[in-house]
């Protein structure tokens, strides 16, 4: 687990805007999740992590990869609605050339 970095913050942030709910992100921690370079994050505290489960979707966003290949990002919470992923899809299966910024499209 790692502290989040301010380009993950500043998508993660965007959206949690759009889901409309009110998440602290100021503490988080996250881990890299093995999606083969696409970028996905695990969101909140290790030694919680073999007690939680993907509850449901609360926001998504599509962004273009510098190839125009679309990125999609969803926001995911927890059985217990906690931030619990950022997901992140390049929709060929691609890796991720440029990591989804806000406002670049």
């Amino acid at each position: 687990m790692r502290r989040i970095n301010s380009r993950e913050k500043k998508l993660l942030t965007e959206l949690i805007q759009i889901s409309g709910k009110f998440y602290s992100i100021e503490e988080i921690e996250v881990s890299e999740l093995k999606d083969d370079g696409m970028g996905s994050l695990y969101l909140g505290s290790s030694n919680l992590k073999d007690k939680r489960f993907f509850g449901k979707r609360v926001a998504e966003a599509e962004y273009l990869d510098n190839d125009k290949i679309p990125i999609i990002v969803s926001l995911n919470v927890d059985q217990f609605d906690d931030l619990f992923e950022l997901d992140i899809w390049k929709v060929d299966y691609s890796k991720v050339n440029k990591y989804p910024e806000p406002d670049s499209n």
